[in-house]
């Protein structure tokens, strides 16, 4: 007869590292600020260094876009507004886009969330999806239109679209997953 083992100690080595992968989520730190900065800072850079290096040129994740949304619904307007501004000085300094795009296209959907974010229910998926989907078109829309208008050009082809295309499907993904941690939370708490 072949013995299993069923139940691992609590107290073993490999499931003190799998609890401690389990409990460690990248999300935002609620009510800390300091430590949202220095993880603001460190998704900007994974956006403009790690990614570009790791998949090339043509995939492009928008994780600042998801991150600041997270940012714009759980934090008061003062922090997600100096978090923005980081974030968006970040992104200036890293690409060649004209000074202060990112920051005129993150002011709006700041402003929007902080002035609809207490009537809305975020304990659903659809405020998540619906907020994403909308913050990620009009970033993409506003970068279009900074850039064709700073170039004089218009850069509207199949290639361009299915960049975006990928662009939107993985920030979305990455999005979902991000938020779905706060989607069970919730619901655990709404069943007690």
């Amino acid at each position: 007869m072949i013995k299993t083992f069923q139940h691992r100690r609590p107290d073993s080595f490999l499931s003190r590292i799998s609890q401690a992968f389990h409990e460690l989520r990248f999300h935002p730190i609620n009510e800390q600020f300091w430590p949202n900065v220095l993880l603001t800072v460190f998704v900007c850079f994974i956006q403009t260094s790690l990614i570009p290096n790791t998949f090339g040129k043509y995939i492009y994740i928008d994780l600042v876009t998801i991150w600041l949304v997270y940012t714009f619904v759980f934090h008061r307007f003062a922090r997600s507004l100096i978090i923005m501004t980081i974030a968006s000085i970040f992104l200036e300094t890293t690409t060649t886009t004209p000074f202060s795009m990112y920051f005129c296209a993150y002011l709006l959907p700041l402003s929007l969330i902080s002035a609809f974010r207490e009537p809305i229910s975020w304990h659903h998926f659809t405020p998540w999806f619906v907020t994403l989907i909308s913050i990620l078109l009009w970033v993409i829309a506003w970068e279009y239109a900074v850039v064709s208008l700073k170039l004089k050009t218009f850069y509207f082809n199949w290639d361009y679209i299915i960049k975006t295309v990928v662009r939107i499907v993985l920030s979305l993904i990455v999005g979902i997953i991000l938020f779905q941690r706060w989607l069970k939370q919730d619901q655990e708490e709404h069943q007690r």
